[in-house]
C-alpha cells in the first residue's frame, strides 16, 4: 500500500484502505490519527457486508465478478408484505416532506442540495471509488428542488439535512413497496404477473435514483443536432438559437463550476481542521486509561478551545462560499461575451422562481418536474444552478415542447405537424456518423428501398460486412411519464411503439432476404445486389433517441413478446460511446452478437448499457451457464469505459479531460 500523504510504499500504519508511512504519521500527527480512526470504522462496516456476501453462492469466471443474489432476493421478497405494512403510504410521506421543507432555510438547503449533487457526481466518475454517488440520489435531489419551487421560500429556520435525507429515503422505500397494493398477494400470482410487478419496481426504482446516464457533452451535441433545423423558429419565438443556448450553458457551467469549486475548497479546509481536532481528541484519550476521564480533560484543555475557534472560523468561511452560489443577473451577464439580449431571453425561458409553481402541479417524483423545463432557480433577483444534469438535459429536451405546441408549425396529434415530420431525423444521421467510425471502408446504405409482393418499403440503415447483415432502425419515440413511473401497461405501449415497431421493420427485411424475396436494395446513388447464401449472420439493431434503461437493456423481449430476430437495442448516446470504445468492426459485431444472446437469456442485468460495454472490454462478456432461476445484477463496470473514453465526453467548461469538480473533496 502507498502512503496517503507522500505516496511512498509503506506497511507502517495501515487500517482498511488507508496507509500512512511513519515519517508522515509523525509529521501530520493528529490528521493522520483521525484518518486511521475513520478508516477503522469503515473497515468494520465493510467486514459486516463482506460476511453477508460470503454466505451467498458464487459463480466465478477468471474475473470472479458473479455473485448469486437469488437467496438474498428471495429472503427479502418473503418480507415484502411485512415491510409494506410497516411503511406509510407515499402520500403521507410527501406531506411530511412538504412540512419539513417548509421549516428549513430554503436558500441554504438548495445550496446544500447543489453541493450534494456536485460531490456525488465527482464520486460517480472516480475510478478509485467505484461508487454511484453519495448522499441523496441525483433524481431525488431534483425532486426536492422541484418541491421547493412549489413552496414559499423561508429565509429563517435550521438546516436539518440528515432529516431531509432520511425522509427522502423513506419516500423512495414507500413508493417501491407500495407498487403492489395491499390487496394483492404477490406470491400467489402467476409468474407472468409477478414479473410485471418486478418490471414496475425496476423502472420506478431507477427513476427514483439516477435515471438515464448520458455524458454532459452528449446532451449539448443532441441539442444542436435536434434543433438546428428549427433555429429560425426558435429565434422568432424564444429570442435565441440553439447555438446560443448551448454556449450559454457552457458559460454558465464554467461560472458555477468555479463557484462550487471555491465552496468545496472551503469545505476541504473545514474538513481538514475538523479531522486534526479529532486526531487531537484521540491523542488525549490515549493518555488516559478511562475514556470519560480523558474526555473531561480534553474539554478543559487549551487545545479544545483553540480547535473549536478554528473549526468555527472555517465553518463560517464554508457557509459564506455556499451563499455565494447565488449570483445576481448582472454577474451572469458579465460572463457572457456578447448576445446580451439573447442571454436575457434564455434566462427568462430557463429560470423558475421559488414559490411560483402551484403545489397541485407537482407532487410525485415521477411527474413533470418544474426543473425539467426550467432548471435555473431564481429568488430575489439571484440565480443558482443546483443540478447540472438537469440543465444539460433540459437544453436537449425542453424546446421540443415549445415547438410541438406551436400553431402552424407543430401539432399535438401523432404526426406532430411540420416540426414532427422532421423531429427524430437527427437520430438516424447521428447513428450513421457513429457507425462510420468503425466501418470506414464499408458503404453504409442510407434509407435503402426494397419491394415485396409489389409493395415498396424502406429501412433506415443497412451494413453488409463479409458474412454479416446489420439492419438498423432508428426510433425517436419518447417514453411517457406513466412509463417512467413504472406503470406496466404504459411500459408495454411504449415498448411496442418504439422497440416493437423497429423490430417489425427490421424483421420484414431480414425475413424476406432469407426467403429470397429481396435480392436488391436501392439507394439514391446505387442498387446493391444481395446474395442470401453468403450471409451467415443477421443482426437487427434498434437505436433509440433516448435511453429506456432496464426496458432496453434487459426486459424488452418479454414485454414485447419478441421471439424471432431478437434485436440489439441501444440509445444513440450509448452507441456513440460504444463506437468510440470498440476499435474495429469485428469487435462491434462480436459485442452486438453477445448482447443479443444475453438479452435472450436475461442472465446478466444492468439498467446501463455502459456496464455491459465495460464488462465486454474487461472480460469479453463471458457468462457461465447458470440455473434458470438465477439472474445476476451487474454494476460498477462503467468505470472501465470512463477510464478509456470518458474524457472525450466532458466539455472543457465541465473539466475537459479531467474529472469534473474533482479537486476539492479531500
Amino acid at each position: 500500500m502507498r502512503c496517503k500523504f507522500c505516496g511512498k510504499p509503506t506497511k507502517s500504519h495501515t487500517t482498511g484502505d488507508i496507509a500512512i508511512c511513519h515519517s508522515c504519521f509523525i509529521e501530520e500527527g493528529d490528521l493522520a490519527r483521525s484518518l486511521l480512526a475513520e478508516a477503522e470504522e469503515e473497515a468494520e462496516e465493510d467486514d459486516e457486508i463482506d460476511e453477508m456476501f460470503d454466505q451467498l453462492p458464487k459463480h466465478e469466471t477468471e474475473d470472479a465478478f458473479y455473485t448469486d443474489l437469488t437467496p438474498l432476493i428471495n429472503a427479502l421478497q418473503g418480507q415484502t408484505e411485512d415491510m409494506r405494512d410497516a411503511t406509510p403510504l407515499p402520500e403521507e410521506v410527501i406531506e411530511d416532506l412538504r412540512d419539513l421543507l417548509g421549516t428549513v432555510n430554503t436558500r441554504q438547503l438548495i445550496g446544500s442540495l447543489g453541493e450534494n449533487y456536485v460531490m456525488s457526481s465527482t464520486v460517480s466518475v472516480d475510478p478509485e471509488t467505484h461508487k454511484d454517488g453519495v448522499g441523496i440520489p441525483p433524481k431525488m435531489i431534483e425532486y426536492l428542488l422541484g418541491l421547493l419551487c412549489t413552496l414559499e421560500p423561508n429565509k429563517e429556520g435550521d438546516l436539518p439535512y440528515d432529516e431531509v435525507h432520511e425522509t427522502t429515503d423513506r419516500l423512495t422505500r414507500s413508493l417501491i413497496l407500495h407498487v403492489v397494493g395491499d390487496e394483492v398477494d404477490i406470491q400467489s400470482l402467476p409468474e407472468e404477473e409477478r414479473h410485471q410487478y418486478f418490471i414496475e419496481s425496476q423502472v420506478l426504482g431507477r427513476e427514483l435514483a439516477a435515471s438515464r446516464f448520458v455524458y454532459p457533452s452528449q446532451y449539448l451535441e443532441a441539442a444542436e443536432r435536434a434543433y438546428t433545423p428549427h433555429n429560425n423558429i426558435l429565434q422568432n419565438e424564444l429570442g435565441f438559437t440553439i447555438q446560443d443556448a448551448t454556449q450559454f450553458v457552457r458559460d454558465l457551467s464554467q461560472l458555477y463550476q468555479e463557484q462550487y469549486q471555491r465552496m468545496l475548497d472551503r469545505f476541504g479546509e473545514f474538513s481538514r481542521i475538523t479531522r486534526v481536532a479529532h486526531g487531537g481528541f484521540i491523542r488525549h484519550l490515549d493518555q488516559y486509561d478511562d475514556d470519560e476521564e480523558g474526555m473531561e480533560a480534553y474539554l478543559d484543555s487549551d487545545d479544545y478551545g483553540e480547535a473549536q475557534h478554528e473549526i468555527n472560523q472555517a465553518q463560517e468561511r464554508y457557509q459564506e462560499a455556499k451563499q455565494d452560489l447565488w449570483l445576481e443577473k448582472e454577474t451572469l451577464i458579465e460572463r457572457i461575451d456578447d448576445n446580451e439580449q439573447e442571454f436575457k431571453s434564455f434566462l427568462d425561458r430557463m429560470a423558475v422562481s421559488l414559490g411560483s409553481v402551484p403545489q397541485d402541479d407537482f407532487t410525485y417524483p415521477y411527474e413533470h418536474n418544474p426543473l425539467h423545463g426550467r432548471p435555473i432557480i431564481e429568488h430575489d433577483g439571484e440565480y443558482i444552478i443546483p443540478h447540472f444534469n438537469a440543465l444539460l438535459r433540459a437544453v436537449a429536451e425542453t424546446y421540443y415542447y415549445d415547438l410541438i405546441g406551436l400553431t402552424g408549425y407543430g401539432s399535438q396529434d401523432e404526426h406532430g405537424g411540420k416540426f414532427g415530420s422532421q423531429w427524430g431525423d437527427y437520430v438516424e444521421e447521428w447513428t450513421h456518423e457513429c457507425l462510420l467510425t468503425i466501418f470506414p471502408d464499408i458503404e453504409i446504405l442510407i434509407n435503402p428501398e426494397y419491394s415485396v409482393a409489389g409493395d415498396s418499403y424502406e429501412t433506415d440503415l443497412v451494413i453488409l460486412h463479409e458474412d454479416t447483415c446489420i439492419v438498423i432502425e432508428c426510433k425517436a419515440k419518447k417514453l411517457t411519464l406513466q412509463t417512467r413511473r413504472g406503470d406496466y401497461p404504459a411500459v408495454k405501449d411504449d415498448v411496442i411503439d418504439g422497440i416493437g415497431d423497429g423490430h417489425d421493420q427490421a424483421s420484414r427485411l431480414i425475413d424476406n432476404i432469407q426467403a429470397g424475396e429481396v435480392t436488391k436494395l436501392s439507394t439514391d446513388n446505387d442498387t446493391i445486389t444481395i446474395d442470401a447464401d453468403t450471409i451467415e449472420r443477421y443482426l437487427p439493431v434498434i437505436v433509440l433517441r433516448e435511453q429506456y434503461d432496464w426496458i432496453a437493456t434487459t426486459e424488452y423481449p418479454t414485454i414485447a413478446d419478441i421471439e424471432d430476430n431478437l434485436p440489439y437495442v441501444t440509445s444513440v448516446y450509448d452507441l456513440e460511446v460504444i463506437t468510440e470504445c470498440l476499435e474495429s468492426s469485428d469487435r462491434f459485431i462480436d459485442y452486438v452478437t453477445k448482447r443479443i444472446q444475453l438479452s435472450g437469456v436475461q442472465k446478466l442485468a444492468s439498467p446501463d448499457e455502459i456496464d455491459y460495454l465495460g464488462a465486454y472490454i474487461d472480460n469479453g462478456l463471458e457468462v457461465l451457464d447458470m440455473p434458470d432461476d438465477i439472474r445476476v445484477d451487474m454494476c460498477n463496470f462503467a468505470h472501465i469505459v470512463e477510464d478509456q473514453v470518458g474524457h472525450q465526453f466532458y466539455p472543457p467548461e465541465l473539466g475537459g479531460d479531467e474529472l469534473p469538480f474533482d479537486e476539492g473533496s479531500d
